[in-house]
């Protein structure tokens, strides 16, 4: 849990976000703003949750950075640099490479899902979907209230408070808490 509530937001969230209703300004600037905030907060939350927990946990920066480089700020660094030199073929080439990209996520979704299952089967019955599902509802719900008066901006911030980044969620549980075999299992079973 510790691990899920400090990784960001996924890089697939947006387009779902902005069929909700969502402005693409506002949008981006979640997933930017939550990206950046994650490198910096999740180190510091996790060395207070390993506090209130007494347990040994820590994770770097550039543990959490890593994994958002190659998934978040890279695509979008590389959008912005070839933007003037594409122009109008941008818009069909985001959409081309998010269809190759969401193929590749539910490839390696399908194979996590074989390794992880037997330990998906185990975290099961001690209450982890109860509690997975009482995070996302109370994200769900924190966003809707929090979100201002604008429905699509409801809609938006309670997606991206319910959701998180499973490649960086299972990079810090791995990272401060490698003695949680069961995590990434966890951390899986909360993306389904």
């Amino acid at each position: 849990l510790i691990a899920i509530a400090f990784s960001p937001l996924p890089p697939i969230l947006p387009g779902k976000q902005i069929k909700a209703g969502g402005e693409a300004c506002y949008v981006t600037g979640l997933l930017f703003g939550a990206t950046i905030a994650s490198i910096v907060i999740a180190p510091f939350g996790v060395a207070f949750a390993a506090g209130i927990f007494d347990v040994e946990a820590a994770i770097t920066p550039m543990q959490v950075a890593m994994p958002l480089f190659v998934t978040v700020l890279a695509p979008l660094l590389a959008g912005l640099a070839l933007a003037p030199m594409f122009g109008d073929a941008i818009p069909r080439l985001s959409s081309i490479m998010s269809k190759i990209g969401t193929a590749l996520l539910a490839v390696a979704m399908i194979g996590l899902i074989i390794v992880l299952w037997p330990a998906m089967r185990a975290v099961i019955g001690q209450g982890t979907l109860i509690v997975l599902c009482i995070m996302i509802a109370a994200g769900m719900a924190a966003g809707y209230f929090l979100g201002g008066p604008a429905n699509g901006d409801k809609a938006a911030l309670s997606l991206a408070a319910a959701t998180r980044h499973p490649g960086v969620a299972v990079a810090i549980a791995t990272h401060a808490f490698p003695e949680a075999s069961l995590a990434p299992a966890a951390i899986v079973l909360s993306v389904i």
